[in-house]
C-alpha cells in the first residue's frame, strides 16, 4: 500500500508594474531563508541582462532582507522567469520562530534596471 501526502506551504505574492513592465513577485520563508520567484513581463525593449533587486520587510519582528536575481537575454513579448538567491536573515531574538512573524513579511521596494 502507498500512501502520498503533500504539504503545502503558504506562499505571498505581489504584482507591480514599471516602465511598462510587470513584475511579479512570490515569496515565503522557508527556515532561516527568506526565497523569492516570479516573472517580468513587458516594456519596450529587450535586454542583455535584466537586474531585478527587492528589499522585504517583517512588520512583526522588524527583519529585512535583500534579494538580487538576473534574466539573461530579457525579452518583453515573453515570459521571463526568475528565482531570486536564498537570502538567509539573523534576527536578534527568535520571534522569527513565531507564524505571526513567519508570515508577515513584504516587499518594501524594489528596483529593475535593463542592461543593453
Amino acid at each position: 500500500m502507498f500512501i502520498f501526502s503533500a504539504c503545502v506551504s503558504i506562499a505571498y505574492a505581489k504584482r507591480f508594474h514599471k516602465d511598462g513592465h510587470e513584475i511579479e513577485i512570490l515569496w515565503k520563508q522557508k527556515g532561516k531563508k527568506l526565497k523569492a520567484w516570479g516573472k517580468i513581463t513587458g516594456g519596450k525593449s529587450t535586454c542583455v541582462q535584466m537586474n531585478l533587486s527587492i528589499y522585504f520587510k517583517n512588520s512583526e519582528s522588524g527583519s529585512s532582507a535583500h534579494i538580487d536575481t538576473t534574466i539573461n537575454n530579457y525579452r518583453p513579448t515573453s515570459r521571463n522567469n526568475y528565482s531570486g538567491q536564498d537570502q538567509p536573515y539573523l534576527p536578534r531574538n527568535n520571534s522569527f520562530h513565531s507564524k505571526s512573524a513567519k508570515n508577515r513579511w513584504y516587499v518594501k521596494n524594489y528596483y529593475l534596471k535593463c542592461l543593453n
